[in-house]
């Protein structure tokens, strides 16, 4: 059960993300050829959203950026914090740069009505605040070192992590965790189509103007809860799958998972049982 309840701030430390300091000589110019994203978005008032590739396309992390003065603070799922590492790292030969974990930067979650404005006025050296609808249409992430002082609810990350499925928002290595347009990154502000080269452009571009994304990532509305998870989405075959699901307040139940594009339209079970229906694309919204 999800007891989340959007209509009122309420406030989470995201322990399944991690923080990586990067700094030196030219550190946006080597951003640039690195992520799916235009570097030029980032500003000290937004967090630049994209993701990491392989050569082949293939996607190591999705991730967001921030400014901390002539630092880079990068944001991503805990799980690929040493091969976004070792990765950034890699590639930088021609470059002086750090790139480093920095574990004491916290990353907070803050959700519900109210909760841009009550983050308002926070910024400083070390408290960095950005609008992220991650479970809630108003919605704040908060980069500090200390837990922020706000007047609102503390609550159990699986509690934000419920709330993130049944608003629509996937996690990467969960929900996807291969080629960024499945993931709808292309529609959520994470690809620029018009940025010079990066890793893995070649093949993004490819499977952008050549009709080349076969699968979506997608939120649904469910007839009932999945006993185990992923669960397969089905017609008279498998189609897709679901991989996360959660339970709202109201006891309506919702999840996140992949589907092949030209099935997303016509009945679906789940597992050949339960009634599933679409929602529309996920992703993340930022404002």
């Amino acid at each position: 059960m999800m007891y989340f309840a959007p209509d009122w701030p309420q406030l989470c430390r995201r322990t399944a993300f991690s923080i990586i300091e990067m700094h030196g000589d030219r550190v946006d110019d080597y951003l640039q050829g690195q992520i799916t994203q235009d570097i030029a978005l980032l500003t000290p008032d937004a967090l630049c959203y994209a993701a990491l590739l392989t050569p082949q396309g293939k996607t190591v992390s999705d991730l967001w950026i921030a400014i901390n003065g002539e630092t880079r603070l990068i944001i991503v799922p805990q799980a690929t914090l040493e091969a976004t590492c070792t990765r950034l790292q890699r590639f930088s030969i021609g470059f002086t740069l750090s790139i480093t974990p920095a574990p004491q930067w916290q990353l907070w979650s803050l959700q519900g009505a109210g909760s841009n404005a009550l983050a308002r006025g926070m910024a400083s050296d070390t408290t960095l605040a950005f609008s992220i609808a991650e479970a809630s249409d108003d919605g704040v992430w908060i980069l500090c070192k200390d837990t922020p002082m706000l007047d609102a609810k503390i609550i159990e990350e699986s509690t934000m992590e419920a709330a993130r499925i049944c608003y629509g928002t996937p996690r990467f290595g969960i929900d996807w965790s291969n080629f960024p347009l499945n993931a709808n990154l292309g529609a959520h502000n994470g690809i620029s189509f018009d940025k010079g080269c990066y890793v893995g452009q070649e093949v993004t571009s490819r499977m952008h103007w050549r009709g080349g994304v076969r699968k979506q990532l997608c939120h649904w509305q469910l007839e009932a809860m999945p006993n185990t998870l992923p669960a397969a989405i089905t017609t008279t075959v498998a189609v897709g799958q679901l991989t996360s699901a959660a339970q709202d307040a109201q006891q309506r139940n919702f999840g996140i998972g992949q589907i092949a594009m030209d099935a997303k339209d016509g009945p679906l079970t789940l597992n050949h049982a339960n009634a599933l229906s679409l929602l529309g694309p996920a992703g993340y919204r930022s404002k």
